[in-house]
C-alpha cells in the first residue's frame, strides 16, 4: 500500500519481505541447480530489509528496528576484516565431459583462443583430453554445455556452494 505522498507503509513492506522470504525458502529447497537463483532472492530479501529500515526513519537506530544488526550493505565502511570473512562463499563446481574427436578439440580451442587473441591458450595437436579441456576453460571462462557434441561431450555437472571456513 502507497500513501497519499507516494511513501509505501511498513505493513505492506512487512507482506514483500515475508513472500520473499518465502521465495528465498523455494529457491533454496528446491531450486538447487541454479546457485544464480539463490544469490537473487537473498539479494532481494535483504533489499527489502534496507527498504523496511529506511522506512522507520530515525527510529532505525533504535531498537524499534528488527532488522538493523543484519541488513549490512554489500562493501559497507563499518565492516572489519572478520565480518567480511564471515560472508566468504566458496562455490564448487564439478563439470563430467568427454572429448569425442580430440583433433577437433585442438581446433576449436584454437579458434576460441584466436577469437580472443590470446595465443598463450593454444595446445598441441597430440595433448591429452584433459589439456584439452584445461584449455577451452582457460580460454572461455565457461560453460562446456555450447560445445558442438560430438566434438567435446557435457555429460553432467554438481556443485556446492557454502560459507568458507
Amino acid at each position: 500500500m502507497i500513501s497519499a505522498d507516494g511513501e509505501q507503509n511498513l505493513l505492506s513492506l512487512a507482506d514483500e519481505i515475508a513472500q520473499a522470504v518465502q521465495r528465498h525458502a523455494l529457491t533454496a529447497s528446491y531450486g538447487s541447480d541454479d546457485p544464480g537463483a539463490l544469490a537473487t532472492e537473498a539479494e532481494s530479501v535483504r533489499t527489502l530489509m534496507e527498504r523496511y529500515g529506511n522506512l522507520l526513519g530515525e527510529a532505525k537506530e533504535d531498537v524499534r528496528n528488527p532488522f538493523r544488526e543484519i541488513v549490512a550493505t554489500p562493501g559497507a565502511a563499518d565492516q572489519g576484516p572478520d565480518d567480511i570473512a564471515k560472508n566468504e562463499i566458496e562455490l564448487n563446481v564439478s563439470y563430467r565431459l568427454v572429448v569425442v574427436n580430440s583433433g577437433k578439440a585442438v581446433d576449436l580451442a584454437h579458434s576460441r583462443a584466436r577469437n580472443k587473441g590470446d595465443r598463450s591458450a593454444c595446445v598441441a595437436p597430440n595433448s591429452a583430453d584433459s589439456d584439452l579441456v584445461s584449455a577451452l576453460f582457460m580460454i572461455d571462462g565457461w560453460d562446456p554445455r555450447k560445445y558442438d557434441q560430438d566434438v567435446v561431450r557435457f555429460l553432467g555437472e554438481s556443485w556446492q556452494c557454502k560459507f568458507a571456513k
